[in-house]
């Protein structure tokens, strides 16, 4: 479930995924001044059952230690609702009222919801659980200011300090480890030239921005809530108004400038934006990310068990250089990895998409379906681009940039290769 709620969060958008990871910020309580640290939005899973009442951290698997406050004030450069200085207590229901838009399965967990728990040595009670969102900071500078909720490195432990200001999707869903991009490569910029894959780039983020930000406004809220006090006369006006407000957010949106668009990129923050465009696109495309448990059969081969997992590659090519990178990994793929035919069968009780035994072409299908309609943005990446692309030396290049998928699979060390069907 814990994974599964993540997700359910994390797929509301590209910064409230950042922020599950933790971000640069600085926090502010009265009478004690501003501190500047990580904050990370912590989702808590309240649970009330006779002798295992607990509140559990569903990204560290921990019982949550202390969060700020509602009086506290956060801001950040790194998170659009917050770059100036706002109240937690405003900021939190905006927040949960986006990821409930986005993903309303998830509304039942912050209602609450009566269960039926089973604990070792005991009989079955009932209860209850509950999703509850906060903040955690961690403080960077040396001021102390005494009584500042924190979850400090010295407070909640050389562990969780770590988590805390780690900015890696594992932390955030339960996915392939992630770390900082090589040396290597991680001082490169990438500019985008083609001009039409560069209008086809915006008007792809455009309707995602407006799916995005219609299901939020007032008006189409108390619409789809059947607001009897809202006559189709009275909602006309209010439609429009909302209308204009949404064009407005739109004109004024940085990442859907011009300008924006045919700026460099950091290759850091391309792959993370990737990243998040694939977790986005379902929980299922999550689990391939991070690898599932299958089994496995190649032409000539006996059924083998492992792990099955989405490896998707970007590669960079100029005159001057060739390379990959697994952007779930940030890291150049392993050389010894290669993908898997598609004629290759597979089954896992993991996954939905693979329950009985299917050619992995089959599921190749169903990840490609899913992604064009949630994702399309990356079937333009698929697709390929020119580029301009930097080097070591700032100096830039002609080159072309283009995703690949593909799935790998790591076997167990310990299987006997059996000729049957492992089952």
């Amino acid at each position: 479930m814990a994974p599964w709620l993540l997700w359910g969060i994390a797929r509301s958008s590209h910064e409230v995924m950042q922020l599950l990871e933790g971000i640069p910020a600085k926090a502010f309580k009265l009478g004690q001044g501003w501190r500047t640290g990580i904050v990370r939005l912590v989702a808590t899973l309240e649970t009330k059952i006779p002798g295992l009442s607990a509140s559990l951290d569903l990204a560290t698997l921990q019982v949550n230690q202390s969060l700020l406050s509602s009086d506290t004030m956060l801001q950040s450069d790194q998170y659009s609702a917050c770059q100036q200085p706002t109240w937690i207590a405003g900021f939190l229901p905006d927040l949960i009222q986006q990821i409930e838009a986005t993903t309303p399965s998830v509304s039942r967990f912050f209602a609450g919801a009566e269960v039926d728990a089973l604990a070792p040595n005991r009989n079955w009670q009932s209860g209850s659980i509950q999703l509850q969102l906060g903040f955690e900071f961690v403080a960077t500078d040396a001021i102390a200011f005494p009584d500042f909720a924190e979850a400090s490195v010295e407070e909640g432990g050389e562990e969780r300090g770590a988590i805390a200001s780690d900015p890696s999707p594992q932390n955030a869903i339960d996915m392939a480890p992630c770390s900082t991009p090589s040396s290597d490569l991680s001082h490169l910029q990438i500019k985008f030239t083609h001009p039409d894959w560069l209008e086809k780039y915006s008007k792809t983020l455009l309707q995602q921005q407006i799916a995005s930000n219609i299901q939020q406004l007032p008006t189409f809220r108390a619409a789809g809530e059947k607001n009897r006090n809202l006559s189709s006369q009275s909602l006309i006006p209010l439609i429009v108004k909302d209308a204009c407000n949404l064009v407005d957010l739109l004109q004024t949106s940085p990442a859907l400038s011009n300008q924006a668009l045919q700026q460099a990129v950091e290759l850091e923050a391309l792959t993370h934006q990737l990243l998040w465009s694939f977790s986005r696109s379902s929980y299922e495309v999550v689990q391939l990310m991070g690898g599932i448990r299958v089994n496995l059969l190649q032409p000539e081969r006996h059924w083998e068990t492992g792990t099955l997992r989405l490896l998707a590659r970007l590669n960079s090519k100029t005159p001057e250089q060739d390379w990959y990178l697994d952007i779930a990994t940030r890291q150049p793929p392993q050389p010894h990895v290669f993908p898997l035919a598609d004629d290759v069968i597979v089954q896992s009780h993991e996954s939905h998409w693979c329950k009985q035994p299917n050619v992995l072409e089959q599921l190749e299908a169903k990840l490609m379906h899913q992604l064009e309609q949630v994702a399309p943005e990356l079937h333009l990446f698929m697709s390929g681009t020119e580029a301009e692309i930097s080097d070591a030396r700032q100096q830039w290049h002609s080159g072309a940039i283009q995703l690949s998928i593909g799935f790998e699979f790591i076997p167990d060390l310990n299987y006997s290769n059996p000729d049957s069907y492992p089952g």
